[in-house]
C-alpha cells in the first residue's frame, strides 16, 4: 500500500486504542517492512514486529538497527507463529494489530484464534484490511478478495473477542484501484 494509506491506517489505530508511550506492549503481526510498527512506535513503550518473510524482516531490522532503535524498544523476529507459550518468551500484549495481510491468511479464524492467545486479559487485536469487493486486486500472493462484517466478526467472536466492533474507513488506493477498508477490534476478556 502506498505510504499515505499507511499515515491513515496509523491514525485509525490511534483512534481505536488509548495508546501510551509509557505502557503500551505491541505485537505488530505480518509486519512486513515495518511501516505501521515505525508509526506507532512513539505511542508505545516497546513492539514486537513479526512476520515470517525473512526478507522482510531483514529490511525493517536494518531500518531499526540504522535508526539507533534499541532491540527492547522494537524487536523484530521471523516466525510463523502457532500460539504456543514458548513463542516470543511467553510475552504478551496490550494490542496485537494486523495491517492488509488477513486477505493473504489461509484461515482468519485460525489466525485470530493464534492473535487473541498472544494479548493479555483486557487487550485488544486490531485489524485493518478490505472490505468484500467483486473486483480482483492483482497480485502475486493469492488471496482473498477482502471480508464482510459477518465474516470478521464471527472470526473474533470464535477467537474468544468480546466487545467486538467493525467499522468501515475511508478507500483507499491498492495496485491502481480503490480499495474500501475496515478496522475491527476486539477485546481479550480479563
Amino acid at each position: 500500500m502506498a505510504h499515505s494509506n499507511h499515515n491513515h491506517i496509523i491514525a485509525a489505530l490511534q483512534n481505536a486504542y488509548p495508546f501510551d508511550d509509557k505502557s503500551t506492549t505491541l505485537l505488530d503481526f505480518a509486519c512486513g517492512k515495518g511501516l505501521i510498527s515505525r508509526g506507532l512506535a512513539p505511542y508505545c513503550k516497546r513492539i514486537v514486529a513479526v512476520d515470517r518473510l525473512q526478507t522482510s524482516v531483514d529490511f525493517f531490522e536494518e531500518r531499526v538497527h540504522n535508526q539507533g532503535i534499541p532491540e527492547d524498544e522494537l524487536h523484530v523476529v521471523c516466525a510463523e507463529l502457532q500460539g504456543h507459550d514458548s513463542e516470543l518468551d511467553g510475552e504478551k500484549f496490550d494490542v496485537v494489530v494486523c495491517s492488509a495481510a488477513y486477505h493473504h491468511l489461509e484461515s482468519i479464524e485460525a489466525t485470530t484464534g493464534v492473535l487473541a492467545f498472544f494479548l493479555k486479559p483486557g487487550g485488544y487485536l486490531l485489524v485493518v484490511d478490505f472490505m468484500t469487493s467483486d473486483k480482483a486486486i492483482p497480485e502475486d500472493v493469492p488471496h482473498r478478495f477482502g471480508f464482510s462484517k459477518d465474516q470478521i466478526c464471527a472470526a473474533f467472536e470464535g477467537a474468544g473477542l468480546i466487545e467486538v466492533d467493525f467499522e468501515q474507513l475511508s478507500s483507499a488506493r491498492f495496485h491502481g484501484q480503490t480499495v474500501d477498508l475496515f478496522l475491527a477490534r476486539g477485546k481479550k476478556s480479563s
